[in-house]
């Protein structure tokens, strides 16, 4: 229910607000009680002190299977709290102790029994702000780009497995990214849907570069000077998009929407000289695609 209330001025620069009569006595409160006051967006949220939501999860992996890992990392990423997990073997405990350390960093075991464990939130979700974490994402999501560029101009196999194990990194801090986006802490936008949106397309195209990496190390596929020429143009195209994400304008905008085009008619006429090179070319189009669709979300999370 929404009710309104009028600022009084109180001195010069001190603006104040009443209470809702019903929510003070539904609450207990009285004079000299602390309130806590906690800023969500562009919305102040009032609480009486001490009392936080504590969202909990039960789950029983035996009934799951293996889906139930992706339910644990739904449930970190919706802003549980607790999850209390059910399990049948010590595999299942190896799988979640693995996934909890690599993808739920704010978490660890509170109680484990034979066949059951807690898992709860041991950190605050907002020790750290949040644009700074999503600096540190667009960084590592770069680096991996160019990384994967200088790997594949100088053919080097062992680099380009290197750089598929990068991929952890980006999947933890993407999930706290998530994760503070759906409990609304402080996220500095006005709507922070589409940067939800935006993460995950950026989550698939580290995938994608991934792919390529694993492609051409495994393959044992000499990079044709053709093929270096085309990436280092994704990898720009990259580039492009993280200058337009902090430095936005519809001009910029338009030229990196219009882009799109002509790569894809430059990849229609690329002439793959094997079965693998045309698995790479299939590659590219998958990133350049990616890439662009980052454009609609983007537009609409600034203007």
């Amino acid at each position: 229910m929404c009710m309104k209330r009028k600022a009084i001025q109180l001195a010069h620069q001190t603006l104040v607000i009443s209470l809702p009569s019903k929510w003070v006595k539904q609450e207990g409160i009285e004079k000299g009680d602390e309130i806590d006051i906690s800023q969500s967006s562009h919305n102040l949220v009032i609480s009486k002190q001490g009392e936080i939501p504590h969202k909990k999860l039960n789950m029983d992996l035996c009934e799951t299977g293996v889906k139930g890992i992706r339910i644990i990392d739904l449930a970190f990423k919706a802003g549980y709290d607790e999850i209390e997990v059910r399990f049948s073997s010590h595999e299942d405990l190896r799988n979640i102790d693995r996934f909890m350390r690599v993808r739920m960093p704010t978490f660890n075991i509170k109680y484990q029994t034979k066949n059951s464990l807690i898992i709860e939130k041991v950190y605050n979700d907002n020790s750290e702000k949040f644009s700074d974490i999503l600096k540190r994402f667009l960084v590592i999501l770069d680096q991996i780009a160019h990384e994967t560029l200088e790997a594949f101009k100088k053919n080097d196999s062992e680099w380009l497995k290197q750089i598929i194990l990068i991929q952890e990194e980006p999947d933890r801090l993407a999930n706290i990214l998530r994760r503070n986006i759906n409990l609304d802490l402080e996220i500095p936008y006005k709507r922070p849907a589409p940067l939800y949106v935006i993460i995950e397309m950026l989550l698939f195209t580290a995938g994608i570069y991934r792919e390529i990496c694993s492609l051409v190390s495994s393959q044992k596929i000499k990079p044709r000077k053709e093929t270096i020429r085309l990436l280092g143009k994704y990898v720009k195209y990259q580039e492009e998009f993280f200058d337009l994400f902090y430095g936005f304008s519809i001009k910029k905008s338009t030229e990196f929407h219009e882009k799109r085009a002509n790569y894809r008619e430059e990849l229609k006429l690329f002439s793959p000289k094997s079965a693998q090179e045309k698995k790479l070319i299939e590659l590219f189009s998958r990133l350049i695609e990616s890439l662009f669709e980052l454009d609609v979300p983007l537009v609409t999370l600034k203007i």
